[in-house]
């Protein structure tokens, strides 16, 4: 584990705020029309994400989520 400061764990929840949250709350529909290997995939993501204040590490998100939602479909 990375020793990170108040500060920068806050930024990286911010980022996840941003970049995660959007993705991973969308609807049961949305996530059911995932193959099982995307499922599995985005799983991984997340948990990474959950992490990340503790480990420092960004993860990379998933290519083929660029594919399955448009920006106007995203809440912020």
């Amino acid at each position: 584990m990375t020793n990170l400061t108040e500060e920068q764990k806050r930024q990286i929840r911010k980022r996840r705020e941003k970049e995660c949250f959007p993705i991973i709350n969308r609807s049961c529909l949305w996530h059911a029309r995932l193959t099982n290997e995307q499922q599995l995939e985005l799983a991984r993501w997340y948990q990474n994400w959950l992490d990340a204040p503790a480990t420092g590490i960004i993860p990379v998100t998933p290519a083929w989520i660029n594919n399955k939602t448009k920006p106007e479909e995203i809440l912020i």
